[in-house]
């Protein structure tokens, strides 16, 4: 039988709402320039709603002040939702920290998270990984890894009897993601599979 999916910390709660007003907010302009670092969003790779750049993910984190290290994200999803999007997110911790960081700030969990992306759709793309325990294997049926994914107006998670999510994260503070038939608010017939990969790079 499939174990539930870990239970959301209180700092995950404004989640949905954040992405609805940042969709709001984005739907008559495009991404700006860069910007610096913000904490509107909590957990690695939180950026704000102009970081990134409109012509695509960074080659650096030299645009953003105050960061030493950035996540380069790619999200692939296919079923009742397409979607191929990819965002530049900076961290004020190293690749080698970042991950344990987060953790040992947040009673053991991680959030990797993608408020906004530079290409696709408006969206929000988030990870959890309870009890860190450093690099290797998080997932659903262990009770350690969950995603939550909002395309639109449309959230999917890691709730349904189908559902399953399974993380990897390597020394360096890169996490690769692989989830399965999450399961759509519009209905749990509604779902989607795909892949998410963070790669973590020094500043």
């Amino acid at each position: 039988m499939k174990s539930p999916a870990p239970a959301r910390a209180p700092r995950h709660a404004a989640a949905t709402t954040l992405i609805l007003m940042l969709g709001a907010a984005l739907a008559g302009c495009g991404s700006g320039n860069s910007s610096p670092i913000s904490s509107a969003a909590p957990g690695p790779a939180s950026s704000s709603a102009g970081a990134g750049s409109g012509n695509g993910a960074l080659a650096s984190c030299s645009s953003y002040p105050g960061a030493k290290s950035c996540y380069f994200l790619t999200v692939i999803a296919a079923g009742a939702q397409a979607f191929h999007g990819t965002d530049t997110m900076p961290n004020e911790e190293t690749c080698g920290a970042v991950l344990s960081h987060d953790a040992a700030s947040n009673a053991g969990e991680v959030q990797l998270s993608a408020p906004v992306f530079i290409t696709g759709p408006v969206a929000a793309f988030y990870t959890y990984l309870d009890k860190y325990h450093g690099p290797g294997t998080y997932t659903t049926a262990g009770s350690d890894a969950d995603v939550r994914f909002l395309i639109g107006t449309t959230e999917y998670d890691a709730s349904g009897s189908s559902s399953a999510v399974r993380a990897v994260a390597g020394a360096n503070g890169s996490v690769s993601v692989t989830f399965t038939k999450l399961a759509g608010s519009a209905g749990p017939a509604k779902t989607i599979s795909g892949h998410a990969q963070f790669t973590c790079r020094n500043a």
